[in-house]
Formats: structure tokens, C-alpha cells, sequence
């Protein structure tokens, strides 16, 4: 049998994830006819380990992205525990922080606003953003303010298009019936960003989005502001 040698050059496979190293897969010259079995080996184990890999990166991605959820799930837990003795100051104060740094708010904000946001100078989008990460908090401290044997429970999490996720979760608790709260998120630099949540199928993302176009087109976009301002007022107030 002729002799015949099969070149392959080394290969390298980096993931993009900080706590995976780079994957280095070598396969030397070798003779066909003199050893076949050594490349098919090789060839075997690089395949495997480059699966293993690659099969192994998502799900590493889920439990970041599940995380961001469960720790915020944990704190309105604790929110709901405690609602008399925290009262909406200290139940917004605990929520403050974690929604700022999890939260997308500046992409969200420029999706409600949509065509307008070009429209709206520097200040002006600062301003609507600033108030809008204020309703945010408000919103959870208001509407998570009391307790009956409550639990949130991660179902599932579902890749999407774009390298997004969607986190599905729900509330259960023995006097109702299951509250599906799904989170879609998105990944910014190595961190995981909640960008939209989906209560029972309605997204108030899109909800938001329609109502606040109606007001700037209506009514203008200082009277959406004091709108915004209006609806804090009453969740401080309640």
C-alpha cells in the first residue's frame, strides 16, 4: 500500500467565557499506512473535548442570566416578608440598587420612547430615563408589598434570536392561581441585563411603549414627565 501523510495544522478554539481557558487541539503529521489508528484517536478526543466545550458554554449562560432573576426574585421575597416593618422606603431602598446595576434602562428607554428619542436632546433623554428607573422601583415596591405563603419557582430558561434568553418563572401560592413572570434578557459585555418582563403574557414593555407615544403625540413630552412624576407620587403615597 503507497504511504501517504495527512498534515494537520494546530487549531485554536477560544470560548468567550472568562472561566473557560483556550482550548488548544494539536494533531501532528502522521502515517497512514504505517499507524492509522493514532489520527483517528486524536481526531476523536479533539471532537469530543471541542463539544464538551461548546456544549457546556450555554449552560453556563442560563445560570448567569437565572441568577440576576433569582436574586432578584429573592430580594422581593424578603420585600414581601417584611412589608410592614421595611414600608415602601425601605422596601424601594432595598430594590433601588439591584434594578440600576440588572436592569437594561437605557436600552429600555430608548425602546418605549422609539421614534422619539432621536428626537429628545441629551437632558431631555436623561431626564426620562432618570424618572423611569425611579417608576421602575416604585412599581416593585408598591405592588410587592405583602406576603401569603408566596414562592417563585425558575421553570425553564429559552434561547432566543440576537443571543438572547428568555428566564420563565412564576409565582405560586396556595389562595391563586400560577403568575408566569418571564424575563427577556440580553448579554452586555460579560454581565447578564434584564430588558423586558413578561407578567401572565402581557409585556409592559410594549404596553409603555404605546401608551407614552400616545401622550408625546397628544399631549406632549413635559406632560408624559409629569405623568411619571404623578404615578411615583401615588406609589409613595398609597
Amino acid at each position: 500500500m503507497r504511504s501517504e501523510k495527512y498534515y494537520i495544522t494546530a487549531t485554536n478554539i477560544r470560548i468567550n467565557d472568562p472561566g473557560l481557558e483556550s482550548a488548544v487541539f494539536i494533531m501532528e503529521s502522521v502515517d497512514m499506512a504505517a499507524s492509522p489508528r493514532p489520527l483517528i484517536r486524536i481526531f476523536l478526543q479533539g471532537l469530543c473535548l471541542y463539544c464538551l466545550l461548546f456544549a457546556v458554554t450555554p449552560a453556563f449562560a442560563d445560570d448567569k442570566a437565572t441568577a440576576v432573576v433569582e436574586n432578584l426574585h429573592g430580594i422581593l421575597l424578603e420585600n414581601m416578608q417584611q412589608a410592614d416593618s421595611r414600608g415602601y422606603a425601605g422596601r424601594y431602598q432595598a430594590l433601588a440598587g439591584y434594578i440600576e446595576e440588572n436592569f437594561d434602562l437605557p436600552l429600555i428607554c430608548k425602546v418605549i420612547l422609539s421614534r422619539y428619542w432621536s428626537k429628545f436632546s441629551e437632558t431631555e433623554r436623561q431626564r426620562f430615563t432618570d424618572l423611569f428607573t425611579r417608576l421602575t422601583i416604585a412599581t416593585y415596591a408598591s405592588r410587592f408589598s405583602e406576603y401569603q405563603d408566596e414562592q417563585f419557582h425558575t421553570l425553564s430558561v429559552e434561547p432566543l434570536k440576537k443571543g438572547r434568553l428568555l428566564v420563565k418563572t412564576e409565582i405560586r401560592s396556595a389562595q391563586e392561581d400560577p403568575v408566569s413572570l418571564d424575563y427577556l434578557m440580553h448579554r452586555q459585555d460579560d454581565r447578564w441585563l434584564i430588558i423586558s418582563v413578561v407578567a401572565n403574557g402581557i409585556n409592559d414593555l410594549s404596553l409603555k411603549r404605546a401608551e407614552y407615544g400616545t401622550i408625546i403625540k397628544d399631549e406632549g413630552f413635559a406632560s408624559l414627565l409629569g405623568q411619571i412624576e404623578d404615578k411615583i407620587r401615588q406609589y409613595e403615597t398609597p
